[in-house]
């Protein structure tokens, strides 16, 4: 009986042993497991603190950019309307609408001998694979000059504006550059622009002819006094006003007629940039109104449209109103081709200060 007793005992302290073996086992699985899900834990919540971080950096960056362009006037006229219907459903693209040499406007005593010729570039918007190409053509034009005449870059940017800059030099043709409103976007003012290409307006004088090239980019924000005496100073033997926004666009077809100095698409978003914006316009009107006077500008030449159209004066038909196309393939996030393909001008000037301005397409 004892034996048997004793085996009894032995069998369960057995037992006993192998519980105790395998509950510290598990108990140390279980708490590894909790320690590797905690570290887990920790690295989710990091990435989540740190992405809800950055979200909030670009977010405040992204809306002061926005608060910036607004209280500056540095907006967009024209973009949004390029693809809206009109009231017929037709749809404003012209996108096979080609403009040839325009020898309805401008003087056509061809028999004059050629003097020389200025290349004119516009709205390249940073983009220096069409640069590149538009390039190629301007070294083979036989221009003398180059004007680049605004929204060379997308948001004014020091970096983009010194790509840009580079680019044009590459070409290796003496140029004269102005700003558009895009070029003001990051510093509010012609600040950048002015760091990296020095005066953002010239007056060019060669063979005979001279150039005003004036600085009229800031859509909620006048042509400060020192410009404008300059101007006036000037005005009497300018035979061509360069800008980067137009000053006459009646007779365009829409949007493009609303699109001139001082004009905007929407309505201004407050009542102080209300009355900066009529004080643009109005600038704008006497600036048109000095050009009409002296009979010596023969035309004014503009960017901005993305799209190459000329129209006479209304109360001047010997006064003609170029807009230069665009260097850029695309306008926001649509291809530059919906509106008209990518170009430039050349405008040619003949003996007796005659002169012809055509289109060259880039391929």
């Amino acid at each position: 009986m004892y034996q048997k007793k004793k085996r009894k005992y032995h069998s369960k302290k057995r037992t006993y042993r192998k519980r105790r073996k395998s509950g510290n086992y598990s108990s140390g699985k279980a708490k590894n497991k909790s320690v590797f899900l905690n570290i887990i834990k920790l690295i989710l919540a990091v990435v989540l603190i740190s992405a809800l971080i950055v979200f909030i950096i670009l977010f405040t960056e992204r809306i002061s950019y926005i608060e910036g362009k607004a209280k500056s006037g540095i907006t967009s006229k024209f973009i949004a309307q390029f693809f809206k219907k009109s009231e017929n459903g037709e749809i404003f693209t012209d996108k096979n609408t080609e403009f040839p040499a325009d020898k309805n406007l401008a003087p056509e005593n061809y028999d004059d001998e050629l003097v020389f010729k200025v290349c004119i570039i516009a709205d390249i918007h940073q983009d220096l694979e069409n640069l590149n190409k538009a390039s190629e053509k301007i070294k083979t034009s036989g221009c003398k000059y180059i004007f680049v005449i605004g929204d060379l870059t997308d948001y004014g940017d020091t970096e983009s504006l010194i790509k840009v800059r580079d680019a044009i030099n590459n070409i290796g043709i003496e140029y004269y550059p102005i700003p558009g409103d895009h070029d003001l976007a990051e510093s509010l003012s012609v600040e950048n622009f002015n760091s990296v290409f020095g005066a953002d307006y010239h007056i060019m004088e060669y063979e005979g002819a001279t150039f005003m090239l004036v600085d009229n980019s800031a859509n909620f924000t006048k042509i400060g006094n020192i410009q404008m005496d300059w101007i006036k100073n000037n005005i009497e033997k300018a035979d061509f006003v360069v800008l980067s926004q137009p000053l006459y666009t009646e007779g365009l077809n829409p949007p493009f007629n609303s699109i001139y100095m001082g004009s905007m698409l929407n309505a201004p978003s407050s009542v102080e940039m209300e009355r900066k914006q009529k004080e643009v316009k109005e600038q704008g009107e006497f600036l048109l109104d000095l050009i009409r006077k002296n009979k010596n500008v023969k035309a004014v030449i503009a960017g901005e449209h993305h799209r190459s159209s000329e129209i006479k004066d209304s109360e001047r038909t010997d006064l003609a109103h170029y807009v230069v196309g665009a260097i850029t393939s695309t306008v926001n996030d649509f291809p530059q081709t919906a509106i008209q393909t990518p170009r430039f001008s050349v405008l040619s000037i003949y003996e007796g200060k005659t002169y012809s301005i055509e289109d060259v397409v880039i391929d």
